[in-house]
């Protein structure tokens, strides 16, 4: 029979045995990466979640702080994104969101702003295939005729740690003239999508604005919303039914939020 002093060592042992086994296994374990890329076509800047310029000292936020982001022919207000990263089953599913107010800043003719958005490694929803619902936003102010907006949603059924071109599977694009002051918005999805453990997923927003005349400056507050369900059984047809304004909503706040 073991003494009580023996047992003791026995079960400190075995305790720091499995705190060892649970402090390895928490070391692979990975968050996923939330990355923002804007670009001019001449001038492109990579924001990576929890790296200057983002101020936003939470996971899955960013808030960027705009002074550092110059172009030639852009005034960047204020730029955000978020993610619900590792996701969640339905009704939520998996979102990745944009948001933010451009001005252009210079005369003549369009001159096109795009904004892409990633986030790898989405664990959830998962079932036995996937649905992709894709959403923009838009309010704008003294825009000339000419400017335009189109956003785009992907899939990606692997996650690779900064999604490449092609991104994915994508959902059909949305492509909007803008009014001079006033709003426009869509929203367009895809079903049949093969399910995955781990996936990604990309938006991309094309800001085409033509220039300032008259002393007037052009802006766009702008928002676009990625959301993955998992296609359901028949019997919960009805709670993607409920889910599918939550895209509409979102971006409604974020573009109150961009003002």
């Amino acid at each position: 029979m073991l003494s009580l002093s023996a047992l003791h060592r026995r079960i400190v042992g075995a305790a720091f045995i499995g705190l060892a086994c649970l402090s390895l296994f928490a070391s692979d374990v990975r968050a996923g990466t939330l990355i923002i890329n804007i670009t001019d076509g001449t001038t492109s800047y990579d924001i990576f979640d929890q790296l200057p310029p983002d101020v936003n000292g939470n996971p899955n936020q960013i808030q960027v702080d705009p002074a550092g982001l110059i172009f030639a022919d852009f005034n960047i207000v204020g730029l955000t994104a978020s993610s619900n990263n590792p996701g969640e089953n339905n009704p939520g599913g998996a979102v990745l969101t944009i948001g933010g107010t451009v001005e252009r800043t210079t005369g003549g003719g369009p001159v096109t702003l795009t904004i892409t958005t990633y986030q790898t490694e989405f664990t959830l929803p998962q079932g036995p295939a996937f649905q992709m619902i894709s959403t923009t936003s838009n309010t704008t102010t003294n825009v000339p005729g000419g400017s335009t907006v189109s956003f785009e949603s992907w899939y990606n059924s692997t996650s690779p740690a900064v999604p490449p071109p092609p991104f994915g599977i994508p959902a059909p694009p949305i492509f909007l003239p803008l009014p001079g002051t006033g709003e426009a918005g869509d929203t367009t999805m895809i079903g049949g999508l093969p399910p995955s453990p781990s996936f990604s997923l990309t938006n991309q927003i094309e800001l085409t604005i033509g220039g300032a005349t008259g002393g007037t400056v052009p802006r766009i507050v702008f928002g676009g919303q990625t959301q993955l369900l998992a296609i359901p059984e028949p019997s919960s047809v009805i709670l993607l039914g409920c889910a599918l304004p939550l895209g509409l909503l979102v971006t409604r706040k974020i573009r109150r939020s961009g003002r």
